[in-house]
């Protein structure tokens, strides 16, 4: 009996072990200085935007601590994944009513995920642990900003209303219109629904030529 439950912890260590080592995904970081160091990086399929990762030089060696303020970003090879570091001034709203417009903010140094991107412009998709709120950003060849979309709640005479703010869809009209004829709505504030908007702009603008990253796609060096 003794043997039986021996062999038994033995088989759970051993899985366990296996299990951890798996989740050490080859891939890449990028520091601050430029340096690309191939690695292998500790992949935890992040809800909320990570402020850090570890990763190992190679498997058997100890982990090491990987910052947003210390690098640039990191690439995880077998999920086709990249994350770039970005310092976030983010605006907070609360659930409480308020009597003007929320302008409470924080700042936040985080890997946000890039979905999507062409020569002169990418989008990225973070969330904060702080209010757990989905945000998409936009890099440009001048300027890195978040479209801007949330709602909150305002008291007028006595009664409690929901404002919505949808400051996005200016933002991509802006954004686009140096597309002549390029007349596609403004999509809903989704993954999906606005890397098909910025292709759509990007294949009008450029007459259908091919995107430098498409979430999934090519392997890409950080820009």
């Amino acid at each position: 009996m003794f043997r039986y439950f021996l062999i038994s912890a033995l088989l759970l260590f051993w899985a366990e072990c296996g299990f951890a080592q798996s989740n050490f995904q080859k891939g890449y970081i990028v520091k601050t200085e430029g340096d690309t160091l191939f690695c292998y990086i500790d992949y935890q399929d992040w809800s909320d935007s990570p402020a850090e990762v570890y990763f190992k030089r190679d498997l058997t060696q100890k982990e090491e601590r990987l910052t947003a303020l210390s690098s640039k970003g990191f690439y995880i090879e077998g999920k086709n994944e990249h994350y770039e570091s970005h310092l976030l001034n983010l605006l907070y709203v609360g659930i409480e009513v308020y009597e003007s417009r929320p302008d409470h903010y924080f700042q936040q140094t985080l890997f946000l995920e890039k979905l999507w991107s062409n020569t002169t412009i990418s989008l990225y998709y973070g969330q904060s642990e702080k209010d757990g709120k989905p945000r998409f950003f936009i890099k440009d060849s001048t300027s890195f900003y978040e479209l801007l979309n949330y709602s909150y709640y305002k008291e007028v005479n006595g009664q409690n209303y929901l404002v919505k703010i949808e400051e996005y869809k200016k933002q991509l009209s802006q954004l686009t219109s140096d597309a002549a004829g390029f007349s596609m709505p403004i999509p809903p504030y989704a993954e999906r629904y606005l890397i098909k908007y910025l292709q759509a702009y990007h294949e009008k603008r450029t007459g259908g030529q091919s995107v430098k990253l498409e979430r999934k796609m090519s392997v890409l060096p950080f820009m």
